[in-house]
């Protein structure tokens, strides 16, 4: 979605496809940073109704797990579903990632986002990096889009080259469309997750990348129209002038959507950042 405020259908609509692509591996490597310390301060940036905690938690294990949860939508945060862990706490706070957000990194022993890196500027990740430096902690972000979609097959979920007519045409305008200001100044969109690991590796981070592609099947058709729907007011608006092809490309989306062969692939990456004196085991 290129909303800088995110509706709380949308956010329960794709919970179920966000928790089972995200890479287990990097959320593992997570644990072992911290070894037997006994608690650990988690800052949760722009952390809607809280998906982001509830999947990361249970990898956090024993640790006594404070999270403060970021969000300018004072709606979303008051929806947020506490974990049964007994060792999470949370506490929400209202506030935007450009001012509240970078001050809170200040005394966090990890600092977190889901789905957001690629709604922030150059400039805003160039203070993330310099923040999450300046206090020695892991940044750990999930599921930045990288500009990819297609329409897969079946057989070994491999491409069948049967996207619909224009699909990399009106792709191309939805990328586009991902970098306009969402709140930071001009997004760098699908480039911003690669951007953050070149600052924080110049800073003397480890890094690690790893995919979490959507790979949306018949029974998240309901979400597949949602992205279509989007996709299309997004192409619109940046090119109206070319809104007859845009709207047939989508009613060949919808179509894709409902039938059981129509797979969709989004292309998402994860990265784990940590201080160069641990390693990112994965």
């Amino acid at each position: 979605m290129d909303n800088s405020t995110f509706s709380r259908n949308w956010l329960q609509l794709r919970e179920s496809a966000d928790h089972r692509s995200r890479s287990h591996a990097l959320a593992s490597a997570l644990m072992d940073f911290w070894d037997s310390k006994q608690r650990v301060n988690i800052l949760d940036l722009g952390s809607g109704t809280g998906s982001n905690l509830r999947y990361l938690s249970k990898y956090l294990g024993d640790l006594n797990q404070r999270w403060t949860l970021l969000d300018k939508d004072e709606s979303l945060l008051d929806n947020i579903k506490k974990p049964s862990m007994k060792s999470v706490n949370f506490v929400p706070v209202v506030g935007d990632i450009l001012d509240e957000g970078l001050q809170l990194v200040q005394g966090s022993d990890l600092v977190t986002g889901s789905a957001l890196l690629d709604l922030t500027s150059e400039k805003w990740l160039h203070k993330l990096a310099q923040s999450v430096a300046h206090q020695g902690c892991p940044a750990y972000f999930a599921l930045s889009y990288t500009g990819n979609i297609s329409w897969l097959s079946n057989d070994n979920l491999k491409s069948n080259h049967s996207n619909p007519k224009n699909h990399e045409f009106i792709c191309d305008l939805v990328n586009q469309h991902q970098r306009r200001d969402k709140g930071t100044g001009p997004a760098l969109g699908p480039l911003a997750v690669i951007r953050l690991d070149e600052l924080l590796r110049g800073r003397g981070y480890i890094t690690k990348c790893h995919p979490s592609h959507w790979i949306l099947g018949h029974e998240d058709s309901s979400l597949k129209k949602a992205l279509i729907e989007n996709w299309s007011h997004s192409a619109i608006e940046e090119c109206p002038d070319e809104k007859k092809k845009i709207l047939s490309w989508r009613h060949s989306c919808l179509s894709l959507a409902d039938s059981t062969d129509g797979i969709l692939e989004v292309s998402h990456l994860d990265i784990l950042a940590l201080p160069k004196l641990r390693s990112v085991n994965s």
